[in-house]
């Protein structure tokens, strides 16, 4: 989840419990919607349309792909109308609202819109998405008060993505160059009787199982994970303890 970091322009929106230029400090909530304590309301004095817009949080370092971009908001209308509410993203060269637009209710509610592909038409990719900004828009009659505005108590992006894992990714699920290593510690030992290489291939084995079973969850790595350290430890004991039998009985 990306949330809100700095503030941007146009910024049309007002704050309760913040403050421009700060005005994303009560939209920037991680676990989302803070129980009201902080939001904000767009209040035109005349009919019309309020954008606030927003700079977003980066992606966390080593994200290799983008797989999809939702962008969510927590919002209500202050008194019962019709206050319709979007939400979209501004790149350097376009920008876009969701569609349909929401008619917002007197509850708080959590207004999604999947982003299938950036405001450029372009497949998500880990430099847009940085670059993108969120905005928010809200069109009301301007009636004074509290009738038909718009408040917001939090918003950001939610974005699928594949991260490196260790000499490996999510999405390639290629584990061949830690199962060579697997083998080849597993054959020296058995072959040379050694319980030094029968501990290396049981650690190999239970980081290998280990990281099969987080990407994959399926039940099969999570058997070897449990299973093939502990057996390759118990195998080097028994032969380190028989070669200390043998010494002895020389």
């Amino acid at each position: 989840m990306l949330l809100p970091s700095a503030d941007d322009s146009p910024q049309q929106w007002t704050g309760s419990g913040c403050a421009a230029p700060t005005l994303y400090t009560c939209l920037d909530e991680d676990p989302p919607h803070d129980a009201n304590l902080t939001y904000l309301t767009a209040n035109p004095a005349t009919p019309g349309t309020l954008t606030a817009t927003f700079q977003m949080q980066d992606l966390p370092v080593g994200v290799l792909s983008v797989e999809s971009v939702t962008t969510f908001a927590w919002a209500l209308e202050e008194a019962s109308g019709s206050s319709m509410f979007s939400i979209g993203h501004r790149l350097s060269a376009c920008s876009t609202f969701s569609a349909p637009v929401t008619d917002l209710t007197i509850s708080w509610a959590n207004v999604t819109a999947p982003l299938v592909v950036d405001c450029n038409g372009a497949a998500w990719t880990v430099s847009t998405v940085n670059a993108a900004m969120m905005q928010i828009r809200c069109q009301d009659d301007g009636i004074a008060a509290a009738e038909q505005n718009c408040r917001m108590t939090s918003a950001g992006f939610v974005v699928a993505y594949t991260i490196e894992t260790g000499l490996y990714t999510a999405t390639e699920y290629d584990f061949r160059l830690l199962l060579l290593v697997w083998v080849l510690f597993l054959v020296i030992g058995l072959a040379a009787r050694s319980s030094l290489f029968l501990v290396l291939a049981g650690i190999a084995g239970t980081f290998f199982a280990f990281s099969a079973f987080a990407v994959t969850e399926t039940l099969w790595t999570l058997v070897l994970f449990i299973l093939v350290g502990p057996l390759l430890f118990v195998m080097a004991a028994m032969i380190a303890l028989g070669g200390r039998g043998e010494a002895w009985a020389s």
